[in-house]
């Protein structure tokens, strides 16, 4: 009846043995969940510096091609502006809309194209200003990893 009993199953030497081997082994687990977790650790902030990086890449890229839409659009209206102020002022002139032509004044076209490219210039400008930002961020993710690549090199000798 000894034997059946739950409280002797539990007390029995292989117990006690297994007790003291995860005790003996804790101290190496130790070191290597230690330097998984270290390596773990620099895996995420590589991780994230290469994020960053693309990131600042990529947002370059779509301003810079934001910029050249405006310009366009500036240059665009400026020509148009040009050619309109060589016509008569009674000249009958029509705006484009959809599919579909407006009659409107000479002047009134003349001042809207006008105020479209001080509107682009705008634009411009303000768009320059987030290309500057995203550069510098650009710059600086990708020294943060080159900085981290030469420890980890260092470390690594």
């Amino acid at each position: 009846m000894k034997d059946a009993s739950p409280s002797a199953s539990c007390c029995t030497p292989t117990v006690s043995l297994h007790q003291t081997g995860s005790h003996l082994r804790h101290p190496l687990e130790t070191t290597r969940s230690a330097m998984s977790i270290s390596e773990q650790a620099l895996g995420r902030i590589v991780h994230d510096l290469q994020s960053k990086l693309q990131e600042a890449t990529r947002m370059v890229a779509t301003v810079q091609a934001q910029i050249q839409t405006r310009e366009r659009e500036k240059r665009l209206a400026e020509l148009t502006n040009k050619e309109l102020s060589a016509l008569q002022p009674d000249t009958i002139t029509y705006k484009a809309v959809g599919k579909m032509f407006i009659q409107e004044p000479l002047k009134d076209l003349t001042k809207e194209l006008s105020g479209r490219a001080a509107e682009m210039e705008k634009d411009v400008s303000a768009l320059e200003t987030k290309r500057v930002y995203w550069e510098r961020q650009k710059v600086e993710a990708q020294g943060n990893l080159q900085e981290l690549i030469t420890q980890i090199q260092k470390v690594g000798q």
